[in-house]
């Protein structure tokens, strides 16, 4: 054995040390991932059994029946308590308000009978429940009501699970906590990360074939290559919220080129009216140009309106003209001079330009923030192609882009499909730049074309999560769960395309 061998083999108190280190870095490995997912599924699991036992859990905070007196002191009242997610409590006063009891909301029946016994005199009974809201307070004079009164305090929510699920998941935000919903977040959600998966999916497996499969040779070339990828690796690490203001830039205003937000340059989709109401109180509706002048009915001219989705023939009255007898005439009649109003009717492809703080400005914007994942793992599923493939397709005598097409991108779409997955999980939850873009977040009504009004599901969170009241925190948890299943959704998609369009490499 030669000198050098037994150099490059050390000694064994080397090779001890080396494998003992290398035991300690795996083992640290192992403890910090262990660590990490233990922690993320027990965080995990709180939110979604928080999440059920509000849905799950029936909410009646409070009942109290007044039964007919026995005696001066009073009427009688029974109690019923059941326990509630939130905890919390309920005060019961006297009319004069000189004497109060506090109970917890499981308080026991033989309890509640007990410090009702100190309240002399009482003939009126207020509930509150922790002051949350105007709403959870009633008063009630019980010395006048009759026998079988029933006071019942409106909780957070309804009684019944399904139908709180159903107007959880159905109805927009409300101020009252109880019919607060998130519809409108939820469709804009789905309208956004759409919209950003049919742009940023192709445009980023273009742009990694593009990179990968079409490399220079020129020397400038190929600084060029160097630089554009060098860039595309840095944008993966910037905030979020830097693509917010470049999207409010370039997509809301487009860079104040082509005037205010509100005067559209172009307009595409979208047809204007001009909206009458008719003396059988109906709409009217006139279609006309954008820039035309509002339209004037009179009795020399014929007007077609659209009625009922039909167009029909307007009949034009003079202003001191008795009114038509039939309900039908009447429904399409106008008194001369009516002054209408101009509304728009989009379609849902309507596009203008400036984009404005619409679905379709806030999904290029999302597409910018996951663009670099789609490109860099588009770039590492085609560079796991073997390149016995490419030169077989090649030696059979097939083009580059033949080759490309045919050959490399099918083999790897399984791995492009894994970045879609990733870059779409980021997209979904994504906050601040679609804050910069929207800019509110109640919004009352889902998103009907790209060029409308949309907030998003962290937004709606967020701002449930940051009142005091404990009924928004509770919201906040079951937008989680929605989030959640939304997310889950759109990732069995990806996995579903993907094994769909997987095929083996040889």
């Amino acid at each position: 054995m030669s000198p050098g061998e037994i150099a490059s083999r050390g000694t064994p108190r080397s090779t001890a040390s080396r494998q003992l280190v290398e035991r300690l870095f795996v083992g640290v490995c192992i403890v910090t991932a262990f660590f990490s997912v233990t922690i993320l599924a027990i965080l995990l699991l709180a939110i979604l059994v928080q999440s059920a036992l509000h849905f799950l859990s029936p909410t009646i905070y409070c009942e109290a029946i007044a039964a007919a007196p026995e005696s001066n002191r009073g009427p009688k009242l029974q109690i019923v308590i059941q326990r509630t997610p939130t905890g919390g409590h309920y005060v019961i006063r006297s009319a004069d308000g000189d004497a109060s009891v506090q109970l917890p909301f499981d308080a026991p029946r033989e309890e509640v009978q007990q410090q009702l016994q100190k309240l002399p005199g009482l003939t009126s009974v207020t509930v509150e429940t922790d002051g949350y809201t105007p709403n959870l307070r009633h008063t009630v004079d019980m010395s006048t009501a009759p026998p079988g009164t029933k006071l019942e305090c409106e909780g957070v929510f309804r009684k019944n699970w399904w139908k709180l699920s159903r107007t959880f998941v159905s109805g927009p935000p409300d101020p009252n906590p109880s019919k607060a919903g998130i519809y409108p977040a939820m469709f804009g959600t789905l309208w956004v990360c759409v919209v950003c998966a049919l742009f940023a999916l192709p445009i980023g497996a273009g742009t990694a074939i593009l990179l990968e499969e079409f490399k220079p040779s020129k020397t400038w070339l190929r600084r060029l290559h160097a630089f554009v990828q060098l860039n595309i690796s840095n944008l993966a690490g910037v905030p979020s919220v830097v693509y917010g203001i470049l999207g409010l830039t370039a997509f809301v205003a487009c860079f104040n080129l082509l005037g205010k937000q509100k005067d559209a340059v172009f307009e595409f989709g979208v047809q204007y009216y001009d909206q009458f109401l008719s003396e059988g109180n109906y709409s009217l509706k006139i279609p006309v140009d954008r820039d035309s002048e509002l339209t004037v009915p009179t009795r020399d001219g014929e007007l077609i309106a659209v009625f009922n989705q039909q167009r029909v023939r307007v009949n034009v009255i003079g202003a001191n003209d008795p009114l038509p007898q039939k309900k039908a005439q009447l429904a399409v009649t106008l008194r001369e001079g009516a002054v209408p109003g101009r509304i728009p009717d989009p379609k849902w492809y309507y596009l203008r330009l400036p984009f404005g703080r619409g679905v379709f400005a806030g999904a290029l914007t999302l597409m910018l923030v996951v663009l670099p994942i789609v490109i860099i793992a588009s770039q590492e599923a085609l560079r796991a192609v073997p390149d016995s493939l490419r030169e077989a397709s090649l030696g059979m005598g097939a083009s580059r882009w033949q080759t490309v097409w045919n050959v490399t991108l099918p083999a790897a779409i399984p791995g492009i499909m894994t970045g879609a997955i990733l870059a779409m999980s980021r997209a979904i939850g994504e906050a601040a730049p679609v804050l910069m873009i929207s800019g509110v977040v109640f919004i009352p009504n889902a998103p009907q074309h790209l060029m409308a009004p949309f907030t998003v599901m962290p937004l709606q969170i967020y701002d449930w999560a940051g009142r005091p009241q404990e009924e928004y925190h509770v919201l906040a948890a079951l937008g989680i769960t929605v989030l959640l299943a939304v997310l889950l959704l759109f990732n069995a998609v990806a996995v579903f395309i993907r094994n769909k369009m997987k095929k083996p490499l040889s």
